[in-house]
């Protein structure tokens, strides 16, 4: 079994034409995952030209688990941002994007406000709390989601945005999915030119 655990901490990362990496980016593990993080505020930044931001914190993306996954997040005000010209942002709390789990996923959040971004030329933004996506799994899904306010953004040029609180998306799932998410405003936005926006919340799509 793979543990990760942190106690309680503050980080702030400003980042230029840097972005910080995702947990366990395409790893392979044999065996069961077990992520248990608190932590207090985070925030990445990244601000003039290349641009790109993120934020990563009790996530699996990009990788392959052999067993079953258990991830338990308990963090304060998480931003991310990007800002001036080729941009992107996006956090993932507590979540599974892009990978391949044999077998149940148990997810728990616990996070105060979150905020990503993205603002002037190329955007993208995004945010992801306790979700899955793009990712196949061989057992159970159980999530359990209670977030302050999240807002997702982009803003001005290529836009998109998005947001996604305790979600399943674009994914398979060889169980039962049981969703309970407690959340207060949530806010995807978009405005400047080629636009999106999309919120889901507690939803299978």
């Amino acid at each position: 079994m793979m543990k990760a655990k942190l106690t309680p901490l503050y980080a702030a990362t400003a980042l230029l034409m840097l972005g910080a990496g995702s947990a366990f980016a395409e790893s392979t593990i044999e065996g069961d995952v077990e992520i248990n993080v608190q932590t207090e505020n985070v925030i990445s930044a990244s601000i003039g030209d290349g641009n790109t931001s993120e934020v990563s914190i009790g996530s699996i993306s990009d990788s392959e688990v052999g067993g079953d996954v258990t991830i338990d997040v308990t963090t304060g005000n998480v931003i991310s941002a990007a800002i001036g010209d080729d941009n992107t942002s996006t956090v993932n709390i507590g979540s599974v994007k892009g990978s391949e789990v044999e077998g149940d996923v148990q997810i728990e959040v616990n996070t105060e406000n979150v905020i990503s971004a993205a603002i002037g030329s190329d955007n993208t933004s995004e945010v992801n709390i306790g979700s899955i996506v793009d990712s196949e799994l061989g057992g159970d899904a159980t999530i359990s989601v209670e977030t302050g306010n999240v807002i997702s953004a982009a803003i001005g040029d290529g836009n998109t945005s998005e947001v996604s609180v305790g979600s399943v998306k674009e994914s398979e799932v060889g169980g039962d999915v049981n969703i309970s998410v407690t959340a207060g405003n949530i806010i995807s936005a978009a405005i400047g030119s080629d636009n999106t926006s999309k919120v889901s919340v507690g939803s299978i799509e």
